[in-house]
């Protein structure tokens, strides 16, 4: 574990090695847009967890976006919003703000998925409304307060 970053810079970045990757856990001091440790974000924290070389998981709070290598999440407007690997393989999209919002994700992951709405008990109910991006596992997804979309092998 090593720690990048100080008042002087306005963030802190702790680098966190596992055996399947290096995770990277970001907190700003003040409002801007940072490039550090392989990622930029406009976030006032965010975390990245990594899968080898690949992405599994973004966090971003109180902001706009968060980019990771080929893998990034952006919101309509600052707040809350991840896309993160579930124990049986999905991926989770989510919006825990209590505010609407637009998410836009790029995940290579999720190329070939189908996009299901979840309930407060974590069951699939309807086919997501999701429109794909110009990439393969891109999708702009709007996304009620607190809610979320798994996307699942078919």
């Amino acid at each position: 574990m090593t720690q990048e970053g100080g008042l002087n810079v306005g963030y802190a970045l702790l680098n966190i090695t596992t055996t399947a990757g290096t995770d990277r856990c970001f907190a700003s001091y003040r409002p801007g847009n940072y490039k550090v440790g392989g990622f930029e974000t406009d976030a006032r924290q965010a975390f990245v967890m990594m899968d080898g070389k690949n992405v599994q998981t973004l966090y971003l709070a109180g902001g706009k976006t968060l980019k990771a290598g080929n893998a990034s999440i952006t919101r309509s407007e600052p707040g809350l919003a991840y896309v993160g690997k579930t124990a049986t393989g999905g991926y989770l999209v989510g919006n825990p703000s209590c505010t609407a919002a637009t998410v836009t994700v790029t995940l290579p992951a999720l190329a070939g998925l189908k996009a299901f709405n979840v309930d407060d008990a974590g069951k699939h109910t309807t086919p997501a409304e999701v429109k794909a991006g110009s990439t393969a596992g891109s999708f702009t997804i709007p996304l009620k307060p607190s809610s979320k979309v798994e996307f699942v092998s078919s």
